[in-house]
């Protein structure tokens, strides 16, 4: 059955999300600052949440986040591929210009940090591979008013493929507390 969410229940999803991401990344040793940017359309456009800076100033890493509520029942990664079938807009996996994916399991806790041009060199080639799935947004009327699609990337076959270029944290208040 289809998925169907609204863009406002989808925007206070990711920024629960984004928190826990932050709190995350400002405990990093080596890390300077982390700046959310997911409201400033420069980086919107360029499928950019974060920027982090290391400590040494030398160095800005973009992030993108996204959060799974189903990746503990299926064991699959969503990796968007197209945004809005009526606008034929392409999805994040394709379009995003960040140096790093931050993908979070809500359910199980668990934050995926992604070299991202990594993985996408690997799942580009392979992408007809990969099984299809599509999820609504809803407008006001309660009907959907266009889908998105993805493919659903296994879990454990990524963490195979591309060993070197995925690390798996658990989160919990020890690791999400922000810095202040």
């Amino acid at each position: 059955m289809e998925q169907a969410y609204t863009f406002q229940e989808q925007l206070a999803r990711g920024s629960s999300i984004e928190d826990k991401v932050i709190g995350y990344l400002e405990r990093r040793e080596g890390v300077k600052s982390v700046i959310d940017v997911s409201k400033e359309r420069p980086y919107q456009a360029k499928g950019i949440d974060l920027l982090v800076e290391s400590v040494s100033g030398s160095r800005k890493y973009g992030v993108e986040v996204k959060g799974d509520y189903v990746m503990h029942n299926s064991g699959n990664f969503f990796f968007e591929t197209e945004s809005n079938d009526v606008r034929k807009t392409p999805g994040w996996f394709i379009y995003s210009e960040a140096d790093v994916l931050a993908y979070v399991s809500v359910h199980e806790s668990l934050l995926f940090l992604m070299d991202f041009p990594g993985i996408r060199r690997w799942v580009t080639p392979r992408i007809g591979n990969f099984k299809t799935r599509r999820t609504g947004t809803k407008g006001e009327s309660g009907s959907v008013i266009y889908h998105t699609t993805g493919i659903l990337v296994p879990r454990s076959f990524l963490f195979f493929q591309v060993s070197g270029s995925i690390s798996e944290i658990r989160l919990d208040e020890d690791t999400i507390s922000r810095r202040h």
